[in-house]
């Protein structure tokens, strides 16, 4: 209970995209590095967090 700066939880792609999805977002799905509909994605996203398993990418888009 005293260790607060390491992650309890991990999700993989699969839960990561129902989350999502319960949230309310629709068109949920696991993307690659840098393939987004969000424009200039790249001033942001990190290769190192995604390439080498160390991380995912889910996009989805918000209704209305």
């Amino acid at each position: 209970m005293t260790e607060f700066h390491t992650h309890k939880w991990m999700y993989d792609a699969e839960s990561l995209t129902e989350r999502v999805r319960s949230a309310g977002f629709v068109a949920v799905e696991e993307r690659g590095f840098l393939d987004s509909g969000i424009p200039g994605i790249q001033e942001i996203e990190r290769a190192h967090r995604v390439i080498g398993g160390e991380g995912i990418c889910v996009e989805g888009v918000k209704p209305g």
